[in-house]
């Protein structure tokens, strides 16, 4: 019995699919497969119920996944540890940035130059593949997803984005009054910053009047540059994005604020590289 075929078994268990499993790995599907019989032969039982590509694990199957499974942890975190020691710690990341991408990649490059041999794998929008599991998610408290644990990283405001040569620009700061007629570049009401925004626009009994929906921010910003409208913005997130022609508001109301967290998969970052990441983040993220 080789470590291989345990690391071929264990991914066809967890995905439950020959073909994903063998995509994990990089190799064709029937050399998974194939591996995956030879191992069952070597048992002398089968582990799977199948049907096409899909596989269901029987109750052998469950049984030798929970000793496989546990085995390969203590394995892995092991060699992490060892890894981690020497200084040449490795591995895969995975992150799901959903707010403050900015500031997270600059972070990430940090990392890389500590941690050269560490490879990352990122997704920006919670549209991902069915098979991608986050090690850490960067999102608002709006975001959902079970099992995690939730750490605060920072509170920021929300401010007001207006061209300098606006009529508000002469100010230090916007009142909510101000906000009422003014023609807004936003952002899609389904991301935090504009769900924010509006919740708190609403506390006052009104709606921003937008005359752009855009969903890219550097577009956003863009077009307020132009004098094309005005646009909230975080105070943090989108801090040095902004052209020189444009001024930032302070609001004057507590409601326009929001926070970011850090979302991370109960049971996982015992000795690996995923802990050190997570230090990493919240020392430089929760300083903001």
């Amino acid at each position: 019995m080789e470590l291989l075929q345990l690391r071929y078994f264990a991914a066809a268990a967890k995905y439950q699919n020959i073909t994903k499993a063998a995509r994990e790995f990089l190799i064709p599907q029937p050399a998974m497969s194939k591996t995956i019989s030879n191992l069952e032969k070597e048992l002398g039982m089968p582990l799977f119920q199948r049907g096409g590509n899909r596989v269901v694990l029987n109750e052998n199957g469950e049984q030798f996944y929970a000793t496989v499974r546990q085995m390969l942890k203590s394995l892995d975190d092991g060699v992490a540890s060892l890894k981690e020691r020497d200084g040449s710690m490795s591995g895969e990341i995975k992150l799901l940035i959903l707010q403050n991408r900015n500031a997270v990649i600059d972070l990430i490059a940090g990392f890389t130059d500590l941690h050269p041999n560490v490879r990352f794998t990122i997704y920006h929008t919670s549209v991902v593949p069915e098979d991608f599991e986050f090690d850490f998610c960067l999102a608002s408290d709006n975001f959902y997803a079970q099992n995690v644990q939730r750490t605060l990283l920072f509170t920021e405001d929300i401010v007001l984005a207006v061209e300098r040569s606006h009529p508000l620009a002469a100010g230090a700061s916007a009142s909510v009054d101000d906000l009422r007629e003014e023609r807004f570049i936003s952002m899609p009401e389904s991301s935090d910053l504009s769900s924010t925004a509006l919740r708190a626009c609403k506390r006052h009994g009104f709606a921003p009047k937008n005359v752009i929906l855009c969903d890219d921010p550097f577009s956003v910003r863009k077009y307020v540059s132009l004098g094309m409208g005005v646009a909230f913005a975080p105070a943090v997130a989108w801090d040095q994005l902004w052209p020189e022609n444009v001024k930032l508001l302070p609001i004057r109301d507590a409601a326009f604020r929001r926070s970011a967290y850090l979302y991370s998969k109960n049971g996982k970052h015992a000795v690996d590289e995923r802990l050190v990441f997570k230090e990493y983040l919240l020392k430089h993220l929760g300083s903001l």
